[in-house]
């Protein structure tokens, strides 16, 4: 799958999965008062929004989401 060769890297940390319909060519880091999105189509894009309001927005949604994944 797309994300197998990205989860091999990872060496700490826990990893959760969710469920085949949260699918989605999209990647989002979330990081000081930032978010990165990286659209992964046949042209990359990518943009940041440095925000801090739109980042803990975007904490809450992965926090939620995190919490129904499964381990």
């Amino acid at each position: 799958s797309r994300n197998s060769d990205y989860i091999k890297t990872i060496s700490s940390g826990e990893i959760r999965y969710l469920s085949k319909e949260f699918n989605s060519p999209t990647s989002t880091y979330i990081y000081q008062n930032k978010v990165a999105i990286f659209i992964f189509t046949e042209q990359l894009t990518a943009f940041v929004i440095e925000n801090e309001d739109v980042m803990k927005s975007y904490k809450e949604y992965f926090d939620l989401l995190w919490n129904v994944a499964k381990k």
